[in-house]
């Protein structure tokens, strides 16, 4: 018993040294020594409970990504019946929760940022898995707000809009630090910066309705 205790330790040291390091450094300047190291864990541990340095890297993204979502999940507070603008608010919210958390809630958007600032060759199957599924969700709000005759692209390009308004908070911890004083941000500040992210998004989608802006 007192082995399989210390197995399951181990394996759990492994991963949350893991995530430490990917978060820091990305995956290829991560080494399976430094992971070990830190974990106070022998090199063949990893190779026992993950195989391989992608095998481990892979387990960082969807442990993260798992406690990211289930701290915050998109649709808290609202239903399938609630209104657009609701669901809108809650997602924003969520994502906004996301990035400026701390600790293991805000360990994969940093994944995320140091991932999409030096890719690796499995970025296109992390953001098929946890990207993506986020992107459908919004896609659906929006058109719901867009109304019948929303094209395909004015939803592409109101997701873009929605989206950037949240994600540039994983880029500026030193324009947050200018502008509001501090990096970390109040409870209350995040909800009103979702409300006024929805109000401005859902002013933006309802000056598009049946008026497709022609390219330049």
């Amino acid at each position: 018993m007192d082995k399989e205790f210390s197995a399951a330790g181990t394996k759990e040291r492994l991963l949350g040294a893991a995530c430490s390091v990917f978060s820091e450094k990305g995956y290829e300047k991560a080494t399976i020594a430094e992971i070990c190291k830190k974990a106070d864990a022998n090199i063949a541990s990893v190779n026992y409970h993950y195989k391989n340095k992608e095998e481990l890297y892979n387990e960082v993204w969807r442990y993260a990504h798992q406690a990211t979502i289930s701290a915050y999940p998109v649709d808290a507070g609202v239903t399938p019946s609630s209104s657009p603008e609701e669901r809108l608010y809650a997602f924003v919210l969520a994502m906004l929760k996301r990035i400026l958390g701390k600790g293991e809630t805000s360990m994969f958007m940093r994944l995320m940022v140091k991932e999409m600032a030096e890719p690796s060759a499995l970025l296109h199957n992390m953001i098929d898995n946890t990207i993506v599924p986020n992107a459908m969700q919004l896609s659906d709000i929006i058109r719901e707000l867009l109304g019948g005759k929303a094209t395909e692209r004015q939803v592409v390009m109101c997701r873009l809009s929605i989206a950037s308004q949240y994600v540039i908070f994983c880029f500026n911890q030193p324009v947050r630090k200018r502008l509001f004083g501090r990096e970390e941000l109040a409870e209350q500040e995040i909800n009103d910066l979702a409300k006024h992210i929805t109000n401005f998004c859902i002013a933006g989608i309802e000056s598009m309705k049946d008026n497709e802006v022609e390219n330049a």
